[in-house]
């Protein structure tokens, strides 16, 4: 928006000087020699340079105003986004390493964590490793400093390959065949009592109360099967 403010200041300024030449060349008058040299001159030099340096200038801000793109494009689409994280998190690690300051990383993660289509664990387990010295905090769902007293660095060999490639998140599974196998439950419960006895173990509690249960899964089973 600055940018764009500074570019319609400087078509402003053309536009006076314009009109200056035109008065001059027909009626012989001129805008106030003062006004034109004093004011508008020292602002048409100064937005000049603005706009030279915005466009021509290559400092520690360049790779954040990339971040900060990709960062608007994560937040805005919810597929196909894993280069754009790639390319963000080469900004933000370039960053890193010519001024120290890696605190943008918890606006990527957020970014990615409410994102439809990026896997967040393999994406975290991947900033551990690359920006070294990084901890992610369960419970504020931040990342932060193992150590204050040491820099975050990051590691070149982690930063050469694709955080897509790097690892592969597991994903969790339930299989119904394995779960609430009642049959199982009393077979393994009647071997456990036969090998008690076999070994002369005391037997404590309540003997009809433990039938009891066993009856009742019995009875389950049944309306299992």
């Amino acid at each position: 928006m600055a940018l764009f403010a500074e570019l319609v200041l400087l078509l402003v300024f053309v536009g006076i000087f314009t009109l200056d030449t035109i008065f001059n060349i027909v009626g012989g008058c001129s805008i106030s020699l003062a006004l034109t040299q004093g004011i508008l001159v020292p602002c048409y030099a100064y937005v000049i340079m603005r706009v030279h340096n915005l466009v021509q200038g290559k400092n520690t801000m360049t790779q954040l105003v990339q971040f900060n793109k990709s960062i608007r494009y994560i937040k805005t689409n919810g597929k196909v986004l894993a280069n754009h994280v790639q390319l963000a998190l080469a900004d933000l690690a370039n960053h890193t390493i010519e001024t120290g300051d890696w605190s943008k990383i918890n606006v990527l993660d957020q970014a990615v964590a409410n994102s439809s289509g990026l896997r967040v664990g393999s994406f975290r387990a991947y900033i551990k490793d690359l920006f070294v010295g990084l901890k992610f905090d369960d419970k504020l769902k931040v990342w932060m400093r193992r150590s204050k007293n040491k820099s975050i660095t990051i590691d070149d060999k982690v930063f050469a390959i694709n955080w897509t490639e790097y690892t592969k998140e597991t994903t969790p599974t339930f299989n119904y065949d394995n779960r609430v196998l009642i049959a199982k439950l009393i077979e393994n419960e009647l071997k456990a009592k036969q090998k008690a006895e076999e070994n002369n173990a005391t037997f404590e509690g309540d003997q009809k109360e433990y039938y009891k249960r066993l009856d009742i899964l019995r009875g389950l089973s049944n309306i299992a099967a």
